[in-house]
């Protein structure tokens, strides 16, 4: 039987992926969207966080496919 390291494959290789690339991506959406949640009233700000989320999910995905082989 092959160990991961023979076939290339790593157990965790997704989540791995997730982590290295999700803080990086956060700060810099956050960077993006901080001047406008800086003027925005409550709602607006919840609406700004839910985009940012949604954002971060889908960059993070294009990086870190989830059907993706690792």
């Amino acid at each position: 039987m092959k160990t991961s390291h023979e076939t290339g494959f790593v157990a965790d290789g997704f989540q791995r992926a997730r982590v290295a690339t999700e803080s990086q991506i956060r700060k810099d959406i956050e960077r993006e969207y901080a001047s406008r949640i800086a003027t925005a009233s409550i709602i607006q700000r919840w609406r700004l966080k839910r985009e940012m989320k949604k954002q971060i999910a889908e960059r993070v995905a294009r990086v870190a496919p989830p059907d993706a082989l690792y």
